[in-house]
This record gives C-alpha cells, structure tokens and sequence, in this order.
C-alpha cells in the first residue's frame, strides 16, 4: 500500500512518471548503481539491518548519490538505550556518529541534521531517530 500512496502523492504534484523509481526488496540484495541518483534515500531503513552491516550500505547509498545530489539516511538514535528502549541489535546512531558518515572531506555537504522523537500515550514510550541530508559535492 506504501507504493500506491506514493504513486497517488506523485500524480497529485504533477511528477511525471519515470523521475521516480519505486521498488519494494531487500535493501541488503539492492544494486546501488554508482552515480545514478539525485535524491537517494534511506529513512528507517538500514536500522534493521545486523549493526555491522549497516555502515556499508550507507557508503553504498553515497555511492549511488549523483555529484551534485542528496543523499539522505534516517536511523534510530542511540540515546533511546538510555530511556529504557530495547534496541540491541538494530543500527542507532547518535547525531554525531551518523555526521561522522558524510565528512567535508569526503566530499559530503550537510544541509540537516535533525534528531526526531515521538511520545506514544498509549505505550508511555519514547521513540527518536536521527536524520540527516547532505548534498554530494564531488564525485569520489
């Protein structure tokens, strides 16, 4: 239902078909063609995956990244181990450790880091992710 609620918001704004690639995989099987994309993104995504695979696919998705283009990475925040939240096992960054992946030096421009967190009443829980944008200056 994600696709057809995305292909919906894209007619809606007059994105003409084809700008957008939409596929529903594994991420772990995906290609990531070097220098293809200008927008790639990974929101709530490579969290799930085992913590030592996650750091390739970000380089991965860096990789697949457009000079010029935004690469954009969503994760769970580490902070949330402190508030009582099982996150063994999943991939969570604090803000810093996820600006660490994209370096002035690597080329990399940060246009936002944002930590986001979420109350839920009916659990009396606290979610938080961080994510952040970055534009890909050079092609490395």
């Amino acid at each position: 239902s994600g696709l057809e609620k995305t292909r919906i918001l894209l007619t809606r704004r007059n994105v003409p078909a084809g700008q957008v690639e939409l596929t529903v995989g594994d991420v772990r099987a995906f290609d990531y063609p070097p220098n293809t994309y200008d927008l790639a993104l990974a929101a709530n995504v490579f969290q799930f995956l085992p913590p030592g695979e996650a750091p390739a696919h970000i380089a991965r998705l860096q990789g697949a990244t457009k000079s010029g283009g935004l690469c954009a990475v969503g994760v769970f925040n580490a902070a949330m181990a402190g508030w009582g939240a099982q996150i063994g096992g999943f991939f969570a960054l604090t803000a810093d450790e996820l600006l660490a992946y994209f370096p002035p030096s690597g080329g990399w421009l940060t246009l936002d880091l944002t930590e986001y967190r979420h109350y839920s009443r009916r659990d009396d829980a606290v979610a938080s992710w961080v994510f952040i944008v970055a534009r890909k200056e050079t092609t490395l």
